[in-house]
């Protein structure tokens, strides 16, 4: 069985002192991982979602990392044009890390890129 495992530190100078804001360790055993390297094509329409290739596979979308470098919309689990979008900015970063997103096929991650340019994504999905 696949796992995925997660350590994130957050730090920070606070008074001229290094401080560990949050520290996250998780260690998830999944069904199916895959990696994520991709690049999505520009010229979206506005409200017009495509599914991230092969994520939409995974029947429970229990993990799920991406990276963009370039303005994307990337909406989880609905179907409404407006619903749970999160807007992300140039070299920007998303993370699912336990969850639960079971919208079925083609539902579960979808990405909107109405930018010029096309957008290099990587990152990782798993699921149960």
């Amino acid at each position: 069985m696949p796992y995925l495992t997660f350590n994130i530190r957050v730090t920070s100078d606070v008074g001229g002192q290094p401080a560990i804001i949050f520290e996250y360790a998780a260690r998830l055993f999944l069904t199916e991982a895959q990696l994520l390297a991709l690049q999505k094509a520009g010229g979206d329409g506005a409200g017009v979602y495509t599914e991230i290739p092969t994520v939409n596979e995974i029947p429970a979308l229990n993990a799920f990392i991406l990276t963009s470098d370039q303005p994307i919309n990337l909406k989880f689990a609905s179907v409404s044009a407006a619903d749970g979008v999160i807007a992300l900015k140039n070299n920007s970063l998303v993370a699912i890390i336990n969850g639960n997103i079971a919208a079925g096929a083609n539902l579960n991650a979808t990405i909107n890129n109405t930018g010029a340019n096309p957008a290099n994504l990587g990152g990782v999905a798993g699921g149960t």
